[in-house]
């Protein structure tokens, strides 16, 4: 590892130390409380949010980020709202954020990470929202950031479900909002990535809606991989997640789960992958790069140093400046 990273990785380590911050039970026992277990899991979860943002706050203050003078009051001044999403069983919530302008525009339906079971509140609005507002301003596109139900309350495929009807939604209501649905891309970090690229599986099979474009920002694609230990605790983690997310151990294999051991690529949305250099989850996502290429799929992987959180601020900047740069290319031209 880059000596400048491995130390950025450890001061944030220091500030933010690893704890067993508890885990949710996977499954609600036939006899138990639900509204006891509900309650748990959402504090356990409000417990493992607050140690995502903690984490960026160290990030930020061991390594601040490079300025972007494109940012700003152009991003601070784009429309935000808060919309109403029906999916089976219910409702899901997202913030639109609206470009200036008139369209048509361009749009990018975006899914946050988090584990399957985590990122949602406080961590949604302010570091996904954050992307979000500048996807929207540097794109002048429409930008729908996803809060797609969570485990383990809502196990797979419910989550992909969601974020299918979420591209759905936004393609019913593209002339409501200026949208051209020629041109709508998905977007991804992480858990959100998985989602991300499960959308674009099913909207192919299902023959709608559209998607031009997968952007994929350190991906986990394949929840079967056997991961190696590592001092970070990185695959115990990634273990309860996966506990949490599936009902069966043996759908770890589904495409939708893990979709790069879908058997069919072809026909799928032109790819942007970035993966981390130190990032356990970086080998699938860059094989999933290497088959959509062979399925004749424009996939462009590029590697950064990273680990899978962290990454100095120069990479940071540049990461961000690729994917921005990635989807203005898919998505400018009409037709």
């Amino acid at each position: 590892m880059d000596p400048a990273l491995e130390a950025l990785a450890e001061q944030v380590a220091r500030l933010v130390p690893r704890a067993d911050l508890g885990w949710p039970e996977p499954w609600l026992e036939p006899a138990a409380d639900r509204t006891g277990w509900a309650a748990r899991v959402a504090e356990l979860r409000a417990v493992h949010n607050r140690r995502v943002l903690d984490g960026a706050d160290a990030l930020a203050k061991a390594a601040p980020p490079v300025a972007d003078p494109a940012d700003g009051a152009e991003a601070a001044a784009a429309d935000v709202r808060e919309v109403t999403i029906e999916v089976a069983g219910g409702t899901i919530s997202a913030q639109l954020h609206l470009p200036r302008g008139n369209g048509p525009f361009p749009a990018v339906v975006h899914f946050h990470g988090g584990g399957f079971w985590t990122g949602d509140g406080a961590v949604l609005r302010r570091l996904d929202g954050a992307l979000c507002a500048r996807l929207s301003a540097r794109l002048t596109a429409v930008v729908v950031n996803v809060d797609y139900r969570l485990a383990p309350e809502h196990k797979f495929p419910q989550p992909v479900e969601d974020g299918y009807a979420a591209v759905r939604w936004l393609a019913g209501h593209a002339a409501e909002f200026g949208v051209d649905p020629g041109r709508i891309a998905v977007s991804g970090v992480s858990a959100g990535g998985t989602i991300a690229a499960a959308v674009c599986l099913l909207a192919r099979d299902r023959a709608a809606p559209s998607i031009r474009f997968q952007a994929l920002l350190a991906p986990a694609l394949d929840l079967s991989v056997h991961l190696q230990s590592e001092p970070g605790g990185f695959r115990d983690e990634f273990r309860r997640c996966i506990d949490l997310y599936l009902a069966l151990w043996q759908d770890r294999r589904d495409p939708l789960v893990s979709p790069v051991h879908a058997e069919d690529l072809s026909g799928l949305p032109d790819a942007f992958i970035g993966t981390g250099s130190h990032d356990p989850l970086r080998d699938p996502a860059e094989l999933y790069g290497l088959r959509l290429a062979r399925a004749g799929v424009a996939a462009t992987v590029r590697r950064y140093p990273a680990t899978h959180t962290v990454a100095l601020p120069e990479t940071r900047a540049a990461r961000t400046a690729d994917l921005f740069a990635a989807l203005d290319a898919a998505l400018r031209t009409t037709g």
